[in-house]
């Protein structure tokens, strides 16, 4: 049975220098490709007991993922946007502090990189508040 396959962008996107990371693009793509939360905590180990709790209810992937990507890029947190009106997938992205400020975008298992004012003035997105 394969793995489910969870898409990131190109090096050559995250290293672009329009958007601003304060990591490596290698370890945004190594964490979004992560299998489960033991793998994940591995590649990123700062996720280990703040992401990833030792004790408590644990989180699911996605969410474990989406907030790992936001921290190691110096974001200022994950944001819900809405649901993509073509594919229906959740749509949240990592807070740049600006409207058109290219930032990384969360599309279920899709990692991207782009504007989410974009999304919302093309009118992608259903249920954007």
């Amino acid at each position: 049975m394969n793995a489910p396959l969870w898409i990131a962008p190109s090096l050559a996107s995250l290293s672009h220098q329009t958007i601003r990371l304060d990591c490596e693009p290698e370890l945004i793509r190594a964490i979004w490709k992560a299998r489960n939360l033991e793998e994940l905590a591995a590649v990123y180990p700062a996720a280990d007991g703040t992401i990833v709790p030792t004790c408590g209810p644990l989180p699911n992937l996605r969410q474990a993922k989406r907030e790992a990507v936001d921290r190691a890029a110096g974001f200022h947190g994950v944001e819900y946007l809405g649901w993509h009106k073509r594919n229906r997938e959740h749509v949240y992205y990592a807070n740049a502090g600006d409207t058109y400020a290219p930032t990384l975008i969360f599309q279920g298992r899709r990692l991207s990189v782009g504007c989410w004012g974009d999304m919302v003035e093309r009118r992608l997105i259903e249920g954007a508040e």
